[in-house]
């Protein structure tokens, strides 16, 4: 799962989003308890996106999930996104409304597509996902990368899916299973491995369609 904050001041909630083996996205409110006692925090169910169970899809996980905090709304009630990525090659952009306050969420697919397959089109777990965001600061994020089972990272312009803006930056030699963006440098991403590598990219996300990245370093 992933923490969100959606509230600011005493009280404030936390929105914990969480990927299922049913492949549906679940939205919850931390609730902070009293301030010498944890263990009275509350976690609060608030929305849940439609499983695949319910819509004839069972078999579909939700592999893991990612809010866009730099383009989402700081505090109190407002649209906020979230990527998410399954077992069956796809992913999906999230539109959720969130009211910190009034502990009331809702959660719909605003966009989805394939992403990630082995050789004959045979769809690749995707294992995880993450928003890249703009250099700028500010602003909903314009590109999304996923990793999976086919050892490539992808990098995508959510202005247009049909293809991935990079299909592989550079040597992945097994499945990636982890990337985040550094919280100060958009530019540089983090990813794990299978092999049990890690590896550090420096991923340019240029004005327009201009993308460049290169691989500074790896270690085992």
């Amino acid at each position: 799962g992933r923490g969100h904050a959606a509230g600011g001041g005493a009280g404030a909630a936390v929105t914990l989003a969480t990927a299922h083996a049913d492949g549906s996205v679940r939205l919850h409110f931390l609730r902070a308890g009293e301030a010498d006692d944890p263990q009275t925090a509350r976690l609060v169910p608030a929305a849940a996106s439609p499983s695949d169970d319910a819509g004839g899809r069972a078999g579909r996980l939700c592999l893991s999930l990612d809010w866009d905090d730099a383009g989402a709304p700081a505090a109190g009630t407002g649209r906020h996104r979230l990527v998410s990525s399954y077992s069956d090659g796809s992913l999906a952009v999230h539109a959720a409304s969130v009211d910190a306050g009034g502990c009331a969420a809702e959660i719909e697919v605003a966009h989805a597509w394939a992403g990630h397959a082995l050789f004959g089109g045979i769809p690749a777990e995707v294992w995880t996902t993450c928003f890249l965001h703009r250099p700028e600061g500010g602003g909903a994020a314009a590109h999304v990368l996923s990793g999976g089972d086919d050892a490539k990272l992808k990098l995508w312009d959510l202005r247009d899916t049909s293809a991935p803006a990079i299909k592989n930056l550079g040597r992945c030699d097994a499945g990636v299973t982890a990337c985040c963006v550094h919280p100060t440098d958009p530019h540089a991403v983090l990813t794990g491995d299978y092999d049990g590598k890690m590896r550090l990219w420096d991923v340019r996300a240029a004005g327009g369609d201009g993308v460049s990245h290169r691989m500074l370093g790896e270690v085992d």
